[in-house]
């Protein structure tokens, strides 16, 4: 039989099979030569009797997640939130992740009706409008929820971000359910209490969503430096008019990525977040040679 995987714990899966679920282990040499995924097709065999089926094989996946370690997606909700205070760096690399692996990046901009959610949104449409689809929502009020809703439609889509962003409330609110527990935020450190331990898919009506974890970091394995530049679209449009074919926009002279950035036509502030990331590559890239 051939299913999806649409649960992952520890060891153990929930694979899918029209509409039938079924909980699986996994045969000794999959394990051995590759990890398995949530929205990974599978081979699966089960025997009358026995309490769970046993996964032979893995199906080729379209695409694959760094993080969260999720396969076959079409979409990314990259939520944020007024508090906790955004990491940009990593909605950065979150947006990138998804260029690399043809998956469309959104931001979804959650908790609109919290203090402070219009200066973010003003910072959030400076940096990066026209470059990714951003959307404001509610999962309180319930703003923006039909349009998130649409453009997810009939496609899988991946929660992702910091915890305490909303993540488990917006999948609640856009499911009408209460399947995901919702956390709550520290006062003292303002960091969230990750209540999602597992990624699952779930599925109503036309939506197929993926709960994940909550995550603060993470690393490009397979990024070389020289590259990160053609992930950032909004760079696309003033390289070609460098000096050098390799620049990286970084110590070069005549280059028309810094001079766009000093006339204000790329946001200064990514662009510096361009430069650390930059940085961590080619420290990371040494470090392998």
């Amino acid at each position: 039989m051939i299913g999806q995987i649409v649960r992952a714990n520890s060891f153990r899966y929930t694979v899918n099979c029209g509409g039938q679920r079924c909980d699986c282990v996994v045969r000794g040499i999959i394990k051995r030569q590759d990890e398995l995924y949530v929205g990974d097709y599978v081979e699966f065999e089960r025997t009358k009797g026995q309490r769970y089926g046993v996964i032979t094989a893995v199906k080729p996946r379209r695409n694959l997640l760094i993080r969260p370690y999720v396969s076959n997606s079409d979409i990314v909700l990259i939520v944020i939130a007024t508090v906790p205070e955004t990491d940009f760096l990593l909605v950065d690399k979150l947006i990138i992740n998804c260029h690399i692996e043809n998956i469309r990046p959104v931001i979804v901009l959650n908790k609109s009706d919290l203090e402070g959610c219009a200066a973010l949104e003003t910072k959030v449409r400076s940096e990066y409008g026209g470059i990714v689809d951003i959307c404001v929502v509610s999962a309180e009020t319930g703003r923006g929820l039909e349009e998130l809703k649409a453009l997810i439609s009939g496609q899988v889509a991946v929660l992702a971000g910091q915890s305490a962003v909303g993540k488990s409330a917006l999948l609640n609110a856009l499911t009408d359910s209460q399947i995901s527990e919702v956390g709550e935020l520290s006062a003292r450190i303002e960091r969230g209490k990750n209540t999602t331990r597992n990624i699952t898919m779930i599925s109503k009506g036309d939506l197929n969503i993926v709960d994940t974890c909550g995550f603060s970091s993470f690393s490009f394995p397979d990024l070389r430096p020289e590259r990160l530049a053609y992930y950032y679209d909004d760079f696309a449009e003033y390289a070609d008019k460098c000096r050098f074919r390799s620049c990286t926009h970084n110590a070069e002279p005549e280059c028309a990525v810094k001079a766009a950035v000093e006339e204000g036509r790329i946001a200064r502030q990514r662009y510096d977040r361009y430069l650390v990331l930059l940085e961590e590559l080619s420290s990371d890239n040494k470090k392998k040679d």
